[in-house]
């Protein structure tokens, strides 16, 4: 072989690699091109599946058939007596005193509890107070059920509610009211709640609250998921609002129905809690 077969041997030799080079780098380009075209962008799917998650503790809803309904109603578990609920859910802190549950038997400790009033005791547990979550936990429990389970407790703790109704409905002339007084009355307390409610919005940092509402509540306050009442929807807040920023706030950090105690964020503090209340309560008035 001469030495011009030589140079074009080589010549040759080097175009072909520099073509298969070539071919090389269009195909990892094509490749790369397509997985880009192929990314689908988010669709909402992500909120909607952190939404689910957080309702998820406190319950889901199943659609059933109108067949299965009435299959369901028919086979529905009879109400459970106060003692059956105590002993399946309330037992559990009402005995050992887990969290500072009173617990049953203790007259000391119910008593104050019990100078509320029935209805007042009845209402924290269905709805929750302090570190009891809303009906112990046992959110398929009807009001009933429950109010049963605390008449069960306090008559075991020695109250004898019957005769204590019947002596607190019973009035003498000496103790009656007359209607120019309860009327005087019931002004007074309406300004005394109005001064509270005013002492109370004094004290709330709306503007902390939006930068929270923002962090937690957004997911469901400005979707309606879970029957959430939305933000700034008035028809929705105002029965709400009428029952006071106590028990709003009391709610929000309990937790009340779908709602987890503070909406799932234990670690914002009561006061932070109730500065989002604030916040969604100017937002809708």
């Amino acid at each position: 072989m001469n030495q011009q077969d030589r140079s074009f041997l080589t010549v040759f030799t080097a175009i072909m690699g520099a073509l298969v080079l070539l071919a090389a780098a269009i195909f990892l380009v094509a490749r790369l091109v397509s997985m880009v075209s192929s990314y689908v962008p988010d669709d909402g799917s992500r909120v909607s599946a952190v939404v689910s998650e957080r309702i998820k503790p406190v319950g889901h809803v199943v659609l059933a058939s109108a067949d299965e309904a009435t299959a369901g109603g028919e086979q529905a578990a009879a109400p459970l007596s106060g003692e059956q609920v105590v002993q399946q859910v309330c037992a559990a802190c009402h005995q050992a005193g887990v969290l500072e549950a009173p617990v049953i038997g203790d007259q000391a400790a119910w008593e104050p509890r019990y100078a509320q009033g029935l209805d007042t005791l009845v209402e924290h547990a269905v709805n929750g107070l302090n570190a009891m979550p809303p009906k112990g936990g046992a959110g398929n429990l009807s009001d009933e059920e429950i109010r049963q389970a605390v008449v069960w407790m306090l008559t075991e703790t020695g109250f004898e509610l019957d005769q204590d109704a019947t002596a607190a409905a019973a009035t003498t002339e000496e103790g009656m009211v007359t209607p120019t007084e309860e009327t005087s009355s019931e002004a007074d307390g309406a300004d005394t709640d109005a001064q509270a409610a005013a002492a109370v919005d004094a004290e709330l940092d709306v503007a902390k609250g939006k930068e929270l509402y923002g962090q937690v509540c957004v997911a469901c306050h400005s979707t309606g998921a879970a029957a959430a009442p939305i933000l700034g929807d008035k028809a929705a807040w105002e029965p709400r609002i009428a029952q006071g920023m106590d028990t709003l706030i009391q709610h929000a950090v309990g937790g009340l129905n779908a709602m987890p105690p503070k909406g799932g964020a234990m670690h914002l503090s009561d006061s932070e809690i109730a500065n989002i209340v604030g916040y969604i309560v100017s937002e809708s008035q």
